[in-house]
Formats: structure tokens, sequence, C-alpha cells
């Protein structure tokens, strides 16, 4: 009788242990910061707990459950460098609840794209292969972005535009100005249609595209326009990037635009003086700008 009790008890505790291990928190997918780097007892943590997702998905009813589940799997298994098995667990949690998927996909995809955290880290990375290449296509068309998307395929344009104007020779002066002159035109309509091109609207990665058009710019008239706009948005441009630009413009040797002294002392000392006189301290910089 006591064994019998014995016996009983255990089974009641297996089963609540069960029913406890496999409770869901609905945690989205995992952001992982870019300056972070996953411990061994972190990939051990994750690598232990698939084995009771794989457990808990074979009891699995609503298709919530099994989409968070698929979901769980698919990141901690990409994430202890099983790839293999990373595709089975994806598609079936985009076939189990497409909505929380594309949603899910969509702030991780996002997140990665203003600034702080890595797509490398997320298993939707893998786009070599084709069934995740037509999840991450289907949803990023159908479901909104925050960011404005014909703004970044335009600025995409430009970006293309300018890496082309630099590969031509010095000797066709003319071509290579043509194409930063039409650049300088389509980011002043895109700018005139959408307002300025912050991270927030276009993301971080593409707001370089932006900065790279008053970066090439031989045009003072145009470049004085922006540079207090840009300014404004100092914290999304690289410092070493801002100040070969002050520096390319400004010296007092050969700076394209150092004569316009008016826009100098305006801007020397003005609202953003302080980071001015740092950026125009071209000795500082010299060796990183070359």
């Amino acid at each position: 009788m006591k064994i019998k009790l014995l016996l009983l008890s255990f089974l009641l505790f297996t089963i609540s242990s069960q029913s406890q291990d496999c409770s869901y928190d609905y945690s989205p997918n995992v952001k992982i910061h870019k300056n972070h780097l996953l411990s061994n007892s972190e990939k051990s943590d994750w690598s232990d707990s698939i084995s009771q997702f794989k457990e808990c998905l074979a009891s699995a009813k609503s298709k919530k459950n099994i989409y968070w589940l698929n979901n769980a799997i698919a990141n901690r298994t990409f994430f202890t460098d099983d790839l293999e098995n990373v595709v089975e667990y994806a598609v079936n949690a985009f076939n189990a609840d497409t909505v929380s998927f594309c949603k899910d996909y969509m702030s991780v995809y996002e997140a990665s794209l203003i600034k702080d955290y890595s797509y490398d880290s997320y298993y939707m990375h893998m786009d070599t292969d084709q069934e995740l290449r037509e999840i991450s296509s289907y949803c990023q068309a159908n479901y909104n972005s925050q960011f404005n998307q014909e703004y970044i395929d335009a600025l995409e344009d430009i970006l293309i535009r300018d890496q082309q104007a630099r590969t031509i020779p010095s000797a066709n002066k003319k071509l290579k100005n043509k194409l930063d002159s039409l650049n300088r035109v389509k980011l002043d309509s895109l700018y005139a249609l959408f307002g300025f091109p912050s991270s927030e609207k276009v993301s971080y990665r593409r707001i370089h595209n932006a900065f790279m058009v008053m970066h090439h710019s031989t045009d003072c008239e145009w470049n004085e326009r922006w540079i207090e706009r840009w300014l404004e948005h100092s914290d999304d441009v690289d410092s070493n990037l801002f100040s070969s630009f002050f520096c390319k413009n400004f010296n007092q040797d050969n700076g394209i635009c150092r004569e316009n002294m008016v826009l100098i002392d305006r801007l020397k000392t003005g609202k953003y003086s302080a980071l001015v006189m740092q950026y125009l301290d071209c000795p500082k910089w010299g060796n990183l700008n070359r």
C-alpha cells in the first residue's frame, strides 16, 4: 500500500511538473543586442529547453501554442548551431499562426534596422534557404512596417547612383558631378514629400545613404541648406564620417566651401557650436579620415 501511494504521488508530481513546464509566456522572438555575446551557459540552457518544448508540442492544441512552441524551438535550435533543423520548425510556426509569426518577425527585423539589435542573431537571417526567403517576402509584403518603404526604396536608388559616381575616373568629372547632382535633386524632393530621412522613418542603415549625398556634394549652396538638418540628427551619423565632411568642406587650406565665412561663423556660434568646433578640428581627425 505504501509503495502504491508513493507511485501515485510520483505520478501526480510528474503530471503537475509537465503541466507547469508547458506553460507559455508568449514572449516574441529573441532580440539580441549587437554588443552581447551569447555565453556557453546561455546556449546550454536553451539546448536543455528544446527537449521540453518538443514534449509540450506533442500535446499542444491551439494554433497559438503550436506557433509559439515551434518558434521557440526554431530560435533555440538556431542559437545552438543545429542549423539543419531550424527550417522545419520555422515553417511549422509560420503555418500554425501566420499573423503572430509575421508580427514577431517584423519586430526583430525592424529592431535590427534601427541601430541596436543584430539580425544575424535571428533564425530568419538564414536567407540562403528558399522557404525562409519566401516567408520573409510574404511578411514584409503583407504586414505594415513602421518605416516609410517608398522613402527607403528611393534611398537605395540614391546609394546605387552614389556608388556609380565613385567608380567614374576623375578625368570624367562632368559625369560624376551629374550623378551627384541628380542625387541632390532627388533628396530635396524626398525631403519635401516626407521630411528629414531620420532613422525612425528610414532605419539607421538607410540614413547613411542620405548622408552620403551631402558628404560627396561639391555644391556649397546646397550643403548649407542641409548641414544644420544633419547636425540636429548627429546621433544617427558616424562621427568620423561627419568630421570628414566638415574638414573636406571647411578646412582653411583647400576646403570646398571655406570662403563661406558667414556660414562658418553661424555654425561656430549656433545651437550646435560645440559639435561643430569638434568636427572642425581637422588635425584631430586627420589620421582617421585618410
